[in-house]
């Protein structure tokens, strides 16, 4: 079973203003990804009950106008089918941006061999989820290429005494925590099932138009950045 990194999930990216042309990982862009999960099931579900499962989550004022109304509910659910099957052509297109995620991370003690801080962050058995504003309940994502010999801050002795001391309070305690700031892109969205890393998620076709759905993503890390409290980055890894 893989973990989680429940623990140190923070907010996503700021956007294009602070990080440049990242896209922020929000509510509305996991709808969309998640989304591309769902088309790959599409041809083993009812049309007209993904079209009401739209209806009832993209659009709740719609369909409480017209859900007494089994005619007007039926017009209502082909036109929402056909909405749905637009907006999935074009959440492709967030296949191909970078997305940028922060994490918070620890330094460990220092290494006096290696020469630097062993740092508690991602491992290959990690994912993370985030939940979405409609449509999605929760798109687990997990990584293609974690290198977990990188989750270390390389530093001098003499720098890394300063570096202690800089995050040390009055009363000797050291505070450890820094930023993980990674910059990722999503290779595949994978089709909602049922279980997904022992999690059990709703579907359409189990569980009715009123229960959001889960997807799970697969991403590839372009970059790994290590930032301190005050924004300075102190060490970088990149990933083709």
């Amino acid at each position: 079973m893989k973990k989680i990194l429940l623990g140190i999930l923070v907010v996503v990216s700021m956007g294009s203003s602070a990080f440049g042309a990242n896209l922020m990982l929000n509510g509305t862009n996991v709808d969309k990804l998640g989304l591309l999960g769902l088309e790959k099931k599409l041809d083993k579900l009812d049309s007209g009950e993904v079209g009401l499962w739209y209806l009832y989550h993209a659009n709740y004022s719609k369909w409480k106008q017209v859900h007494e109304d089994e005619f007007e509910l039926d017009d209502a659910k082909q036109t929402a089918y056909k909405a749905m099957l637009k907006e999935i052509k074009e959440s492709k297109n967030l296949l191909k941006k970078q997305f940028e995620i922060r994490l918070n991370i620890k330094f460990k003690k220092f290494n006096f061999k290696k020469g630097g801080f062993p740092i508690e962050a991602f491992s290959k058995n990690s994912y993370l989820y985030y939940e979405g504003e409609k449509l999605i309940d929760i798109l687990f994502i997990d990584f293609d290429n974690v290198v977990e010999k990188d989750n270390f801050l390389p530093m001098k002795k003499s720098d890394a005494k300063a570096f202690i001391k800089a995050h040390k309070n009055r009363y000797g305690d050291v505070d450890r925590r820094l930023l993980g700031r990674y910059t990722i892109e999503f290779k595949k969205i994978d089709s909602n099932d049922r279980k997904i890393f022992g999690h059990y998620c709703s579907t359409i076709d189990k569980s009715g138009y009123e229960s959001k759905i889960c997807s799970k993503a697969k991403a590839h890390i372009l970059k790994f950045e290590i930032v301190d409290k005050n924004g300075d980055i102190l060490h970088a890894y990149t990933y083709k």
